[in-house]
């Protein structure tokens, strides 16, 4: 086999990834005397740089000057050739077109060091020795970003409560954002803070990015425990709060007790302008799941009637489908559905009042929720 011979300049460039850059240190390979049976190129330079992305993928690539070559030899390819030791062994990993003097090598990984050298390839199959060694060092990579915090410490209703959440990996620094449960608030810092108002289990979400732009998202479980204090019950709210109508129209009372649901005794709704006398005035006793709506006079409760059981309650003002009403409760949080049909009788701007009492005797007190308009 006929050797290629040619004199070669080889120039080597190492380079280490940074967050935002790749500066570039130059080393100097030896020059190789005339006349030495080598190869048919001259290497120029080696350059590696990484990516810059946070998928912390890594290439080195390299490039050469082809030699001018005696009369008669006709170089066809390039064999580039890799190997983990200085000196070799080494293996071949690409066979380049004559046209094309640089490779990328996109299978290196993260803290290797890797030595290339280059064969050329005349067109009658002769292969030249090996090129002046080039060494590529392929920085570690930061861990992929992630929140480490993977539960979080228990809280009780009523009382403050704090809480940091933290991530690794990635670059930082990093910054944080969501939105509290259960009325907490979270920073962007990773602070979760503030005092909890309803017992219960929660999910809070975040999601952390550092600054490459890089995103991690978790959810973490927020167990909060009943206070260890008595606290009266709340109303919350009326659905619709406003309209108008004879109906029948559901109407949806919510209630809390951050006590929990079994420390409710009586729910009511009042649709009123006046007193209680000739007004339609619910009340729902929880433990008995009766219904009762007063009279008149506003004397004597009617009723009680179960639930969801077929029948109805009325008076002059109103009358309620007691087999299409219901109540659903979760957690802290009690809704009462009522099915509800005025009269004519009853018409003008009917303000709706709301009330909760526990069974401590603690009160919610009535609180004004919306207006409805009977024509």
């Amino acid at each position: 086999m006929q050797l290629l011979t040619n004199a070669v300049d080889f120039n080597a460039m190492r380079a280490n990834r940074v967050a935002r850059g790749c500066p570039v240190f130059c080393l100097i390979g030896r020059k190789i005397p005339m006349g030495k049976a080598i190869r048919a190129l001259s290497f120029s330079a080696i350059l590696f740089c990484p990516a810059l992305t946070f998928a912390q993928s890594h290439t080195a690539t390299l490039s050469w000057t082809p030699a001018t070559q005696p009369s008669g030899i006709t170089i066809a390819s390039w064999n580039v050739l890799r190997g983990t030791t200085s000196g070799g062994p080494y293996t071949q990993i690409a066979n380049i077109p004559v046209g094309t003097t640089s490779y990328t090598d996109t299978s290196v990984s993260s803290g290797q060091d890797y030595f290339y050298v280059v064969q050329a390839m005349d067109t009658a199959g002769a292969v030249s020795a090996d090129s002046t060694e080039a060494e590529a060092v392929i920085p570690n990579s930061p861990p992929p970003l992630a929140v480490s915090t993977t539960s979080l410490p228990p809280a009780t209703a009523g009382i403050s409560y704090s809480a940091t959440i933290t991530a690794s990996g990635g670059t930082g620094p990093y910054s944080w954002s969501g939105i509290g449960v259960d009325g907490l608030t979270f920073s962007g810092t990773g602070l979760l803070s503030g005092t909890p108002s309803l017992a219960g289990a929660f999910t809070q979400s975040v999601t952390v990015k550092d600054s490459t732009g890089a995103t991690a998202s978790a959810s973490l479980a927020l167990a909060v425990a009943p206070s260890t204090s008595n606290q009266p019950p709340s109303v919350v709210s009326a659905t619709p709060n406003s309209g108008s109508g004879l109906g029948p129209q559901t109407f949806n009372f919510a209630y809390a007790d951050p006590n929990g649901l079994t420390s409710l005794n009586a729910v009511k709704a009042e649709f009123t302008s006046k007193v209680d006398a000739n007004s339609c005035y619910l009340e729902y006793i929880e433990a008995a799941n009766s219904l009762y709506l007063l009279n008149d006079a506003g004397t004597n409760w009617l009723g009680p009637m179960t639930l969801g059981a077929a029948g109805t309650l009325q008076n002059s003002q109103c009358s309620v489908d007691v087999g299409s009403s219901s109540t659903s409760g979760s957690g802290n949080n009690q809704t009462l559905n009522l099915a509800i049909t005025f009269t004519s009788s009853f018409a003008g701007t009917q303000n709706m009042w709301m009330k909760a009492d526990d069974n401590g005797g603690m009160t919610s007190g009535w609180q004004f929720k919306g207006s409805w308009s009977v024509p």
